[in-house]
């Protein structure tokens, strides 16, 4: 009796000369062993991390009015590839759409994930090209003061349902609105049991463990303000939450 990762493994395998082979399906189960990390899928996720943010840079250093949104992703892509990396996507909005062009003084959202030898780095950043409005600065500061609090208070058996809560308590207290959600990163963009493979399942409610690396996605998108976003690689111990990317979530101002 043989699990798989991949379910379609278990008929190829019966016919290449395995006929009584019980394979049952595993995904999830790979899936909840990767939640931990080794020290050495650490340190190299510290590095994915420390790459994709130097691309996200290197790309948000580009932003300039007029220019075409379009653009960005190449700048993040040419910069990731020349540090030995690959993109799997990165989207940018501007007023909720990833089209048109970059225009002044309006709130941006970017969302990178790149790749470096197998595992994957997700940071997300919030840009002002010119001149922020009082609401776009005032909602970035309890933003980040909502998701660092977030941080410190991560503790090794913390459900990850207990992230959304946290960070919601603290944008109420600066007087915003918001939601954030915490996801596992990985060999995959979100590597955590997610029961595809069976909709049927009802999965254990997941919970941080010493080793645990994620990132808490911190989105937001109103008409009349725009698309705002934080995100960071983290890893959790048992002291809190230690960033792996910088974790400096503080709103990107360009100039004009």
């Amino acid at each position: 009796r043989v699990g798989f990762d991949d379910a379609r493994v278990i008929p190829w395998m019966q016919d290449v000369g395995l006929p009584d082979l019980k394979g049952v399906e595993a995904f999830d189960i790979f899936k909840e062993v990767r939640m931990v990390k080794s020290a050495n899928e650490i340190a190299l996720l510290r590095d994915t991390a420390r790459r994709c943010e130097q691309a996200l840079d290197a790309a948000i250093a580009s932003l300039h009015v007029g220019q075409e949104i379009s653009a960005v992703e190449l700048e993040y892509r040419r910069k990731m590839g020349a540090l030995g990396g690959n993109t799997r996507w990165l989207i940018i909005n501007q007023d909720g759409l990833n089209s048109g062009r970059i225009e002044r003084d309006k709130v941006i959202k970017i969302d990178s994930v790149g790749e470096y030898l197998g595992y994957v780095g997700d940071i997300g950043r919030s840009i002002v090209v010119g001149n922020p409005s009082d609401e776009t600065a005032g909602r970035s500061g309890a933003t980040a003061k909502a998701v660092s609090a977030a941080y410190a208070a991560i503790r090794p058996g913390m459900p990850f349902a207990d992230v959304p809560k946290s960070v919601a308590d603290v944008l109420q207290q600066q007087g915003y609105n918001g939601f954030a959600a915490a996801h596992n990163v990985g060999l995959d963009h979100t590597d955590q049991p997610n029961s595809l493979a069976d909709p049927r399942r009802k999965p254990e409610p997941l919970s941080f463990s010493e080793c645990t690396v994620f990132t808490i996605d911190a989105p937001y998108l109103e008409i009349g303000y725009g698309s705002s976003h934080v995100e960071d690689m983290m890893v959790c111990t048992p002291r809190g939450a230690v960033p792996l990317s910088s974790g400096n979530v503080k709103l990107r101002v360009r100039p004009a």
